[in-house]
């Protein structure tokens, strides 16, 4: 019997991705997204492959239209074993231009879309004692870079969340992945106009990601190179750390 696994934020980038190679390792999926269009366009693709596909169009940010996905869900296709709390948003504020209603949207998808995701899907997983939940956070979490900041600083919290929820979970062996990825060619990140080290496909990242989350890792870093030196960066003492990043992101 097929696994089931529900990803939000899957019309496109990582979403879209990993919806193709959750199919192809034998998943049924529900796939979640506001773009129904694109998600029907990613559904007449999967398809032939044989698995079932349930298309879902909701906003994270809303909690009557996640809960109402998950449930459909659950009905639809049965108990969810995989939750991939994916969908973000990114966004470049200078302090010269900042929007308080922009900043607000990143942390209403990131942030609360990501916490309502999980609610609704838990107490599935608790009933059941059994479930797997992913949450993808960024290595942005670990250095708050100038002009990124609010899309950093909700990142910040993203994991904190999934630290907090791992070790609360853990009596009733739910486990939880928080996947942090570097730089990742994708709708998202084109728009950047600054150099991206290390920048990876999305399916180059998803088979990183695939492979840390079939062994039901705690922590899932990459591109390592560059994981290694976002890590190290924080060792340098604070005033000659905050210089680096003056020079990395100029505001």
């Amino acid at each position: 019997m097929s696994k089931i696994a529900f990803v939000t934020g899957a019309s496109t980038g990582l979403g879209h991705e990993l919806a193709k190679q959750l199919v192809a390792a034998g998943y049924d999926v529900a796939l979640v997204a506001r773009r129904l269009p694109l998600l029907e366009d990613l559904k007449k693709e999967l398809d032939p492959l044989g698995q079932r596909v349930l298309v879902l169009q909701a906003d994270v940010s809303s909690w009557d239209e996640i809960m109402s996905a998950v449930d459909r869900t659950e009905k639809e296709l049965g108990p969810i074993d995989l939750l991939i709390a994916n969908a973000g948003v990114s966004l470049d504020a200078p302090l010269k231009r900042f929007n308080a209603a922009e900043a607000r949207r990143v942390y209403e998808v990131n942030v609360i879309g990501l916490m309502q995701t999980v609610a609704a899907v838990l107490p599935y997983f608790m009933e059941r004692k059994r479930g797997h939940i992913v949450g993808v956070s960024s290595l942005a979490a670990y250095i708050s870079v100038p002009r990124s900041t609010v899309y950093c600083s909700s990142k910040a919290a993203v994991s904190s969340y999934l630290e907090g929820l791992r070790v609360e979970l853990m009596p009733l062996k739910i486990k939880v992945t928080t996947v942090c990825p570097g730089f990742v060619r994708t709708p998202m990140t084109q728009k950047n106009k600054f150099k991206m080290p290390f920048l990876l496909d999305a399916p180059d990242a998803v088979r990183i990601m695939m492979r840390g989350i079939e062994a039901k890792k705690t922590m899932i870093h990459f591109p390592s190179s560059l994981a290694m030196i976002v890590k190290g960066l924080r060792l340098i003492p604070a005033p000659i750390f905050r210089q680096i990043l003056l020079r990395l992101r100029p505001g």
